[in-house]
């Protein structure tokens, strides 16, 4: 780790205060932040990355995406840059230690505002193959200074309401300046194969309750089928068409969980049979659809 163990105490401090007042949730939502905390170690949970910056300051968590596995703690963040379902396990957390983390929004303008400042005077190195859509990324000095300074914002309501978007905007360009920025750099462009999928995936989530034919996506992208099923495995890491239905139980899941009727939720996320629906659920979360509408009442 290239800060002090000082440094990480601070953060660690300075999350659990955050966290104050949120009762059972594991989630604290602060503007633009989300304060994230689990008292337990489990099996893997789905779960929805949405394009954000996240940074663990104690324990751990597993992070599995399809033909790929990442473990990540203190010492790394996670730069997500699209919507993407994953698996997460938390590997390393107790009631006593708990698991602590922030997740910092991704703000696509303020990045895009940096670039258009910054140009080509940042040195990016050249661009692998394949760009994922989550990339865990090595913490260095700068990084974690410019963490604390937004942490220590929170701590106020004045400082945060006069400092927060400075202090966000300073987080954004120390990732551009690091080992990602040439992801971040390839999701803001136009016609690279991460900015393709981006916008394949503003047009599904819009568009999650109609038939959704994968031609129709490419037609809207501008790329041929093959390309767009390229663009999805190299940067997803899986098919439009498996990506589409995690994304449609996903957001069953949420309707459920809110009290919405089961043969409802399916019909608002585009499923016209809903024993397909229920078996395809119970087989993405371990449970019928019923039982989660039970528990979210």
């Amino acid at each position: 780790m290239d800060f002090e163990p000082s440094q990480l105490q601070e953060a660690v401090s300075l999350i659990a205060a955050g966290l104050a007042g949120a009762g059972d949730s594991r989630v604290k939502v602060c503007s633009g932040l989300r304060f994230w905390s689990e008292d337990r170690e489990g099996a893997p949970e789905p779960m929805i990355f949405s394009p954000s910056l996240i940074v663990i300051v104690q324990g751990s968590v597993r992070v599995i995406l399809p033909g790929e596995v990442r473990d990540f703690g203190p010492s790394h963040y996670f730069l997500s840059t699209l919507t993407v379902p994953v698996n997460i396990q938390v590997t390393n957390a107790s009631a006593a230690k708990p698991l602590l983390g922030l997740i910092i929004d991704l703000d696509l303008t303020c990045v895009s505002q940096l670039l258009s400042i910054v140009g080509e005077e940042i040195a990016l190195e050249s661009a692998p193959v394949r760009l994922p859509a989550v990339l865990p990324t090595a913490i260095d000095r700068d990084f974690y200074q410019s963490f604390l300074r937004l942490l220590r914002c929170t701590q106020s309501n004045l400082d945060w309401r006069v400092l927060s978007e400075g202090m966000k905007r300073e987080m954004f360009y120390r990732v551009l300046r690091g080992p990602s920025g040439h992801i971040l750099r390839k999701r803001i462009e136009s016609n690279t194969p991460i900015q393709k999928v981006a916008c394949a995936i503003v047009f599904i989530q819009r568009n999650l309750s109609e038939l959704l034919e994968i031609k129709t996506i490419a037609r809207h992208v501008g790329v041929s089928v093959s390309s767009l099923h390229a663009h999805f495995n190299s940067v997803v890491g899986e098919s439009p068409l498996r990506y589409i239905k995690c994304l449609r139980l996903h957001r069953a899941q949420g309707l459920l969980q809110s009290g919405n009727d089961v043969i409802q939720s399916a019909l608002e996320v585009g499923y016209s049979s809903a024993s397909q629906f229920s078996r395809e659920y119970k087989r993405k979360f371990g449970e019928p659809p019923s039982l989660t509408r039970k528990r979210g009442q």
